[in-house]
């Protein structure tokens, strides 16, 4: 459940921020 969330949020994470949000991803807060 965590992968699978990880992963969606981290295709929208890439198509909203194009990457820049990508780096927040990397690095859990």
């Amino acid at each position: 459940l965590i992968v699978a969330k990880a992963g969606k949020e981290r295709i929208t994470v890439l198509a909203s921020s194009k990457g820049h949000e990508s780096k927040k991803c990397l690095q859990p807060s």
